[in-house]
């Protein structure tokens, strides 16, 4: 796993030393150019922290318990290290004692309280 962090950390232009969360100087241009290699984006861009965003992650309860849920994050990691990116964020309901504690042993740390907000835009009527 170390290995792996420093190949993420060098291929991002991070320091191998380092992990690939912490470096700001990426080179790493996955979304500037399509499948075939061509670009899509012309100028010049400064990169700043790059975040994963990960939301409703979910394992059916009858399967839970037998490494599916951290095996998924790891390919979301994985993932998401190929991209550079630096940071994963990701939501879990507050009730959830068992997300909470997957994400804990998973080295994931509390950010925020942030409550979430909804306006219905529309009523249905029957």
């Amino acid at each position: 796993a170390a290995a792996a962090a420093a190949a993420a950390a060098a291929a991002c232009g991070g320091d191998s030393a380092n992990d690939a969360t912490t470096s700001n100087n990426h080179r790493c241009n996955d979304d500037d150019e399509n499948d075939d290699g061509e670009p899509v984006t012309i100028g010049i861009r400064k990169q700043t922290n790059k975040v994963g965003w990960v939301y409703g992650l979910r394992v059916d309860e009858s399967y839970q318990r037998r490494g599916l849920g951290s095996a998924l994050q790891a390919e979301l990691e994985r993932r998401c290290r190929a991209r550079c990116v630096d940071m994963i964020y990701l939501s879990v309901n507050n009730t959830n004692e068992k997300a909470k504690s997957l994400y804990r042993a998973l080295a994931y740390h509390h950010a925020s309280h942030r409550n979430m907000s909804a306006k219905i835009l529309y009523e249905v009527t029957k």
